[in-house]
């Protein structure tokens, strides 16, 4: 249903936050409007397609292309008058977050589940989700889109030196992003995949029949420190748990640095999934030797 929502609100988008975009470029020479509108088209259109193919990689695109165009929108509509810029940028405001929602985040990741399975991302942590995520995507819009007009402006020294030193950072950037991809759980009908790039080396598979316990932890007077023996938390500061208990610990292998790896007797989980407690009720549904 979000993902329904999210499509039409956005597919609309170009007669609203596209117009304001067009009658702002109107008084631009030939080929800085011609690029302008052109890297607002292409922003549209792939997160589109992202949005008609929901996959993981589908999100980060999301990630990028929604608020970047949402941006554009809002610095569009100075130029144009008071109702149609008020109606443009709330739409493509409230598009962004319907594209960015945890209903659509759920729906991209569970895009490259198959057969019984049910993928789940986990959240952003805070200092991610506030700091990190929208400065790369700052950064990165920053690159794209003022290097090409620098260069459509016959600005040759200017938009050469963003696209040679921009290019490469924005890489890395969107290498990051990518990289959140691979932060989610997944029911199987043999037990539940605890992924976390962040964190874990590889993904990790938690048999059904090792597993003792599984439920909410609700309690913020509970808090689980990193530092607290045998317990894996992978919350990294986000509000809401679900702790996973084993029924003897199990060695893990824990990023320790960009490099170094260390191992650790894990016999407590504890991760946030952008929908707990639906996560629960599908863990229930197709894990039932488990005690949820």
């Amino acid at each position: 249903m979000v993902l329904r929502l999210a499509r039409v609100v956005w597919f609309l988008l170009p007669a609203t936050a596209g117009t304001v975009i067009d009658d702002a470029t109107r008084e631009w020479s030939g080929a800085p409007r011609v690029v302008a509108l052109a890297l607002a088209l292409v922003a549209w259109l792939l997160a589109s397609f992202a949005l008609l193919v929901p996959r993981p990689r589908s999100f980060t695109v999301l990630r990028i292309a929604a608020p970047g165009l949402a941006i554009a929108t809002s610095a569009a509509a100075f130029r144009a008058g008071a109702v149609v810029a008020t109606v443009a940028t709330a739409h493509a405001w409230f598009a962004a977050a319907c594209v960015l929602s945890s209903g659509v985040a759920h729906s991209c990741a569970d895009g490259a589940s198959y057969g019984n399975e049910r993928r789940f991302p986990l959240r952003l942590p805070p200092q991610f989700a506030l700091l990190v995520v929208p400065s790369s995507v700052a950064l990165i819009g920053a690159v794209v889109v003022s290097g090409p007009l620098l260069l459509a402006a016959e600005q040759w020294i200017a938009g050469g030196a963003v696209m040679i030193a921009g290019l490469p950072i924005a890489f890395a950037l969107t290498r990051s992003l990518m990289s959140l991809e691979r932060r989610f759980v997944v029911i199987v009908p043999a037990g539940l995949v605890v992924s976390d790039a962040l964190t874990l080396v590889d993904p990790v598979l938690f048999p059904s029949d090792h597993l003792l316990a599984i439920g909410t932890n609700d309690d913020p007077g509970r808090g689980l420190p990193d530092a607290t023996p045998g317990v894996l938390d992978l919350r990294l500061g986000a509000v809401g748990a679900v702790e996973l208990r084993l029924d003897t610990p199990a060695p893990l292998p824990l990023r320790a640095g960009r490099r170094d790896t260390r191992t650790l007797e894990i016999g407590r989980v504890v991760f946030t999934p952008v929908r707990p407690r639906r996560f629960l009720d599908e863990f229930t549904a197709n894990a039932p030797r488990s005690d949820a």
